[in-house]
């Protein structure tokens, strides 16, 4: 077997646990015929991620299994652990984790035994929803999460729980994501898969489908937690993951697309393209050269990115955006870009934040809605909440009952 597939088999015997789990739920509960399934996907850094303690080799034969340690998100993380998530591409152009030791994903991230997931799935519960967390590898390509969750957990998850159970827990199922989750979710109705014609909801909360300023400042000033492992070595490590290539602020060919909708949003329109610099159509000078910053990647992701916020020609009745209002505007709406002059210092960083515009702290809310959806399937959460745990809060808790 090859890297690849070795790494998505042990994905999916990882998730044999969670999927026992989910089986003990459901059948500890009483029958039920408006019982559904919901799928949540957690929001970009909001997966654990777990590393072989062994490499793997290419010589190894098929079949090889390994141990784990948690290595996102703990004490150790701070501590060094970071570093050891980069990734680099092999001679086949496949993505390999750092000295071949395999990362896969389990379950949302804990932080002294709490999940910022808590009080959702205990909502769940008491609304009739039968949950699953799905712990996906926020570093990889897009495109891989979708394809695997499609084509390998999905039939995996319902012959297991039907064997068991003897009812179908895809007849009536939810697609729920958070964050960079609901990126995912977007690119999983792109999908012609059978299996999404049971698919009733899929909602997404506080996702950014145009993009936000975080990402842009990663890439050239590393990431304030982690930075005293060395700022270069940090920026290193978050140049190395080809997923997060598709969270920069939107091309300018899409938002030309989308001007006019944008702009009327309204609410929260955006009046002008967010940047000096567009993040995908480059110029000379526009990114560092001595980071491993991957230009190629940007256009796989550009492909990526464009696709999530095209029109969706199937499901768009089934879809719904929710969006966080924080009280006041308290999140960054815009950059400024200047270009490099002479040898890149990551402590004389070219971005800088423009005024702040109402959003959740995080995303700005002109951006976490598909505008080509109706107006209808867009759903504003206003109060005191916050990016991390909004799917904490009772409010998004009702604005999710409510497009259900």
């Amino acid at each position: 077997m090859s890297y690849a597939d070795t790494r998505d088999s042990e994905q999916l015997r990882f998730l044999e646990t969670p999927i026992t789990e989910f089986i003990w739920r459901y059948q500890s509960k009483s029958p039920n015929p408006k019982r559904r399934t919901l799928f949540l996907f957690p929001g970009g850094m909001g997966c654990q991620l777990f590393r072989a303690k062994k490499l793997y080799k290419d010589s190894g034969g098929p079949g090889q299994k390994f141990h784990y340690d948690k290595v996102w998100l703990t004490l150790d993380t701070f501590l060094g652990d970071a570093l050891k998530l980069k990734m680099h591409k092999d001679g086949d152009g496949v993505y390999r984790d750092l000295n071949n030791r395999i990362i896969i994903a389990n379950g949302s991230v804990e932080i002294f035994g709490l999940t910022p997931y808590d009080r959702f799935t205990a909502w769940c519960e008491l609304n009739n929803l039968d949950w699953f967390i799905f712990g996906w590898d926020w570093r990889r390509r897009l495109d891989e999460t979708v394809s695997f969750f499609l084509n390998q957990f999905l039939p995996k998850f319902r012959s297991t729980v039907q064997a068991k159970t003897h009812c179908d827990p895809l007849a009536d199922f939810i697609l729920m994501g958070h964050s960079f989750g609901g990126m995912i979710v977007d690119l999983i109705l792109r999908q012609n898969n059978p299996l999404l014609a049971q698919m009733t909801r899929a909602v997404t909360v506080a996702s950014p489908f145009y993009g936000y300023d975080g990402q842009i400042h990663r890439w050239f000033e590393g990431e304030s937690y982690f930075n005293w492992l060395g700022t270069m070595n940090v920026i290193k490590v978050i140049t190395s993951f080809p997923g997060c290539y598709t969270l920069p602020y939107l091309d300018m060919a899409t938002y030309l697309t989308n001007q006019a909708a944008l702009a009327n949003d309204p609410e929260f329109p955006l009046l002008a393209y967010p940047s000096q610099l567009d993040p995908f159509n480059l110029v000379p000078n526009q990114y560092p050269g001595n980071t491993g910053f991957m230009l190629a990647e940007l256009q796989y992701a550009l492909n990526i990115y464009q696709t999530i916020a095209a029109p969706l020609t199937q499901y768009a009745d089934r879809f719904f955006n929710i969006r966080g209002v924080q009280i006041g505007d308290t999140t960054v709406g815009s950059i400024d870009w200047k270009l490099l002059t002479g040898s890149f210092d990551p402590s004389s960083s070219p971005i800088s934040n423009g005024p702040n515009v109402p959003g959740d702290g995080i995303q700005p809310a002109w951006s976490t809605r598909l505008v080509t959806l109706p107006s209808s399937h867009w759903v504003n959460v206003r109060g005191d909440i916050d990016h991390m745990f909004m799917m904490e809060y009772d409010l998004t808790q009702q604005a999710i009952a409510d497009v259900l």
